[in-house]
């Protein structure tokens, strides 16, 4: 257990798009599980968090942060199953590295509401 451990207050499944062989040179890019019920905090973006998505040319809604060790790479899909983001589905659009040593911070896009 981290220093951030306590503040991971959400908890979310996460699923890294993988390419699938379909046969005679067609390919499929099939969303494969990562990690589930992992511990994540999603938060709105502060005015620093938004200037960062500038500098890296990005779109960002939402800020993620999840334990230091966690293998959490851009174009992940974050599923949210706790409260008040269940329903939701966020995309991996970048991650700032060097994160913090107790904890990796990812920026969001929210790509679908609710069911």
């Amino acid at each position: 257990m981290s220093e951030v451990t306590h503040l991971l207050i959400h908890t979310v499944d996460v699923q890294r798009t993988t390419r699938t062989n379909q046969g005679h040179g067609r390919w499929l890019d099939v969303p494969t599980p990562l990690h589930t019920d992992m511990a994540f905090r999603i938060s709105s973006l502060s005015a620093a968090e938004r200037e960062v998505a500038e500098q890296l040319k990005t779109y960002a809604t939402h800020a993620g942060y999840a334990e230091p060790d966690s293998n959490i790479a851009r174009g992940d899909l974050i599923l949210p199953s706790s409260f008040p983001w269940e329903g939701r589905t966020f995309r991996v659009v970048a991650r700032i590295d060097p994160s913090k040593p107790h904890h990796v911070k990812v920026l969001l896009e929210l790509i679908q509401q609710g069911a």
